[in-house]
């Protein structure tokens, strides 16, 4: 086969990966283009404070800023209604999923050259690049869903963005104006995700330990780490100064804090620890013992003031790291990652295992991994980093697709044919892997479509019967789902929790008690200057006053 029949092959292989992967994104964002969580809901409401110019109300030391620009400014040049907001949004993880295939597209391309182009040239190129756009179609359809709109996804974008570089530096083909990109793109990480600041030193330090191994001169790196600090430092000093403290992002103490210390009850409305003695700076207030009243509308913005500054609510909570507490989290989060790799992963390993059985030149294996460690080294201390406090595989998704990328391109079969065949087999059984998956997660986000439809419905009705933009409401409920209040732009001041972790479903009590107890929780709720409560968990015989909201299972009481 020439080289521009091989070329042309190996083309038309991409965009037949390319458009399916695109296709079933795009209907997958469909499907799920009402879900949306607490979190997100969060990025969206400091969004609208960028765009607004409120600077003291969107600097948040818990969730960085990147994503939530994004987001504001989606909203601001579309202007969609109450029905079209969220599917907008998904939109926007449409687009940012289709940046996040041309940077893995990049980094992949530069991982192929990293392993030597003889040993993926001719017939095994097109089943190579299958590999890589299977491992990457089954990472961000199964492990990380585009319903799931949070910046992970933009992470993952700049991760492969990241290694592809400093493949290219590993390569000595890093020029100078490559590496002010490196640095401006590690700022840009960090602004995505705050967890990113730490993968930001792994890679310099790694970049360093390169140039000073090769004795190469140090002036790319120095480039790098300049313009790295150009990005960050703006942010950094400015939520320094908003929050009176230094501080460069305050999520990883709070998950120590949960995680770790066992700071309970989590995400919840957390009242102090009796057992330690430790107590919040500031709680939400609690306004009556059974069922429990919680109080938060000031001085908190934001359509779910709970969890719109969770660093304000939890101050005071321990974020000490203690080496016992510490080590079992660790070692928890460890056996998560490795029982992972046999379960969701398995295939993927089962097929990588069988692959490097029949490599018949095992060191040329150790070989050529040993040449990719300015990735691996990175990828690697991703997870142990993370699994010091808390990790979720979405996390790390871009991190665990170069690791499986660097192990199956570093196989070294000899036999040319028999190397073709690996590769096909594995391809082949990635893709049954990749098909069931993508189905898989159609189906589920199609199951949980209808609920999080009915918070759209909800959202037209209750405006449609006063509730208007600017009012305080009251819940009983859960306002970790209650999309609706971000939809007609309330704020939720108050609720009747149905989860707390301690204390039991204060909303299910609220409900089974008599008229009298009843009506006890409504002045108390009333009393916080509330317009309406609404339930999202309510009896099927309502009591006198309440409204049902048609064609969904929440009801509304207004406050004359």
């Amino acid at each position: 086969m020439s080289r521009l029949a091989e070329v042309s092959n190996t083309l038309r292989w991409q965009l037949i990966f390319r458009w399916t992967i695109a296709t079933c994104a795009l209907i997958d964002c469909w499907i799920s283009r009402f879900i949306v969580d607490v979190d997100t809901t969060s990025y969206l409401d400091i969004g609208d404070q960028y765009w607004k110019g409120n600077w003291h109300l969107a600097l948040n030391a818990y969730w960085s800023p990147l994503f939530s620009i994004l987001t504001g400014l989606t909203l601001r040049l579309f202007r969609p209604s109450i029905r079209w907001e969220f599917p907008a949004i998904h939109l926007l993880s449409f687009l940012i999923f289709l940046g996040t295939l041309a940077c893995f597209e990049f980094f992949w391309r530069e991982l192929l050259a990293s392993v030597g182009e003889s040993d993926v040239a001719s017939e095994s190129r097109p089943y190579a690049w299958s590999l890589g756009y299977l491992i990457f179609a089954y990472i961000h359809f199964f492990v990380h869903p585009l319903s799931r709109l949070n910046p992970d996804l933009l992470v993952a974008a700049l991760v492969y963005l990241l290694f592809g570089l400093m493949l290219k530096f590993a390569n000595e083909r890093l020029t100078i104006h490559s590496a002010a990109l490196f640095g401006a793109v590690l700022g840009i990480a960090y602004l995505a995700k705050t967890a990113m600041l730490f993968l930001g030193f792994v890679l310099l330090a790694t970049m360093l330990a390169g140039q000073w191994k090769h004795r190469a001169c140090l002036r790319p790196a120095g480039i790098a780490m300049l313009a790295s600090l150009l990005v960050t430092a703006p942010f950094i000093i400015a939520i320094s100064l908003s929050y009176h403290r230094f501080t460069f992002g305050d999520a990883g103490q709070l998950n120590l804090a949960y995680s770790v210390n066992n700071e309970t009850p989590m995400h919840r409305h957390w009242q102090g620890d009796e057992a330690t003695h430790i107590k919040p700076l500031h709680s939400t207030r609690k306004l009556l013992s059974w069922p429990e009243v919680y109080e938060f509308g000031t001085p908190i913005a934001g359509t779910y003031p709970v969890w719109f500054d969770p660093t304000y609510w939890w101050e005071g909570a321990d974020e000490r790291m203690h080496p016992i507490p510490e080590l079992k989290t660790f070692i928890k989060y460890i056996v998560k990652i490795a029982r992972l790799q046999m379960s969701d992963m398995s295939l993927m390993t089962i097929v990588t295992l069988f692959a490097l059985l029949l490599s018949d030149r095992i060191c040329d294996f150790w070989r050529k991994l040993r040449k990719l460690w300015p990735i691996l080294l990175p990828a690697g201390s991703a997870f142990l980093v993370y699994a010091l406090v808390y990790w979720e595989p979405r996390y790390t998704i871009g991190q665990a697709a170069a690791i499986w990328g660097a192990l199956i391109l570093s196989l070294s079969i000899a036999d040319k044919r028999l190397k073709v065949k690996v590769l096909r087999a594995a391809a082949v059984t990635l893709t049954v892997m990749v098909v069931y998956s993508v189905f898989h997660t159609f189906i589920m986000d199609y199951k949980s479509e209808r609920r999080w439809a009915e918070q759209v419905t909800v959202a037209e009705q209750l405006r449609s019967m006063g509730i208007e933009p600017g009012d305080r409401v009251a819940l009983i409920g859960d306002g970790f789902w209650e999309s609706w209040a971000r939809l007609d732009r309330v704020t939720i001041v108050a609720e009747v929790p149905q989860q707390n972790m301690k204390s039991g479903d204060s909303a299910a009590a609220f409900w089974n008690s008599d008229a009298e107890s009843q009506q006890t929780v409504l002045n108390v709720l009333k009393s916080t200057g509330t317009k309406a409560v609404i339930a999202s968990t309510s009896s099927k015989v309502l009591p006198q006053g309440w409204i049902s909201v048609s064609r969904t299972d929440h009801s509304v009481l207004f406050f004359r």
